[in-house]
């Protein structure tokens, strides 16, 4: 009997109604997954002040980056790599994958692209958890919470990563950066190295031309863009001396 039926049936009982009810409802399960959540710093200023056109130009380049990685992770998703999730509202980002170091890669390529390519900084929280996910409709539970928490209390300009993870995963990957006790990132710089020196060390050029453009134009402020810009110097020069590019040392 479907609502149809019920609808012309004087006679149908209450029971007979939850019953029907219940063969129709929603019956996803909650799943773990690796979840990242990101934050584009100075996103909601640019959708508050920019034309409607400029600001279509913008999102279009990044649906256009976002949409490039996401089809690479799936044209070899036949070769086994790891499903990726992925939802955008407002200025944040959340991606989903049951494989960490999928996941880990993917979001690297991302930052590293958006910073170099869109001229944008982002920040965000990487943990491991209970998430209910239905496709399209619902992106709920404890490991959202986790991961939104984590960038939530998190200031500088990367991807800090929960510290249960970092400990597990730390060991021999380079994809991932002690800063301190408490503070693990995903070093998307360090991760280009692995790949081609050639596109590594051009995109340490344009990473420094960026760096140095926002220090000049926020030495006067305001503080919490400039110290953002500070850090990422400090992030850039540690690279640079651990894989001897003195020419690319920033020096403002």
């Amino acid at each position: 009997m479907n609502i149809n039926e019920i609808l012309d049936d004087d006679k149908i009982t209450a029971e007979e109604i939850v019953n029907v009810l219940i063969q129709n409802s929603v019956d996803h399960k909650i799943e773990k997954y690796y979840i990242v959540y990101i934050d584009f710093l100075g996103m909601k200023k640019i959708m508050q002040t920019y034309t409607d056109n400029d600001f279509c130009t913008v999102a279009n380049k990044l649906a256009t980056l976002v949409e490039s990685i996401i089809s690479g992770n799936a044209s070899n998703e036949q070769l086994g790599i790891a499903h990726i999730d992925f939802h955008m509202f407002s200025d944040n980002m959340i991606f989903l994958c049951k494989d960490f170091y999928t996941l880990l890669d993917f979001i690297a390529l991302l930052q590293r692209r958006i910073i170099i390519q869109l001229k944008m900084i982002v920040k965000g929280g990487l943990d491991y958890g209970s998430i209910y996910y239905y496709k399209n409709h619902f992106l709920l539970g404890s490991g959202l919470v986790s991961a939104y928490d984590i960038d939530e209390n998190y200031s500088h300009p990367a991807i800090k990563i929960a510290k249960n993870i970092s400990k597990e995963y730390f060991r021999n990957n380079k994809s991932i950066r002690r800063i301190s006790d408490d503070e693990y990132i995903v070093d998307y710089l360090n991760h280009s190295s692995q790949y081609d020196i050639y596109d590594f060390a051009i995109e340490m050029m344009l990473h420094k031309k960026l760096v140095i453009s926002n220090l000049n134009d926020f030495k006067n402020g305001p503080d919490k863009i400039l110290f953002k810009y500070k850090w990422l110097q400090r992030y850039h020069n540690m690279i640079c001396k651990e894989m001897n590019l003195e020419e690319h040392f920033i020096n403002v």
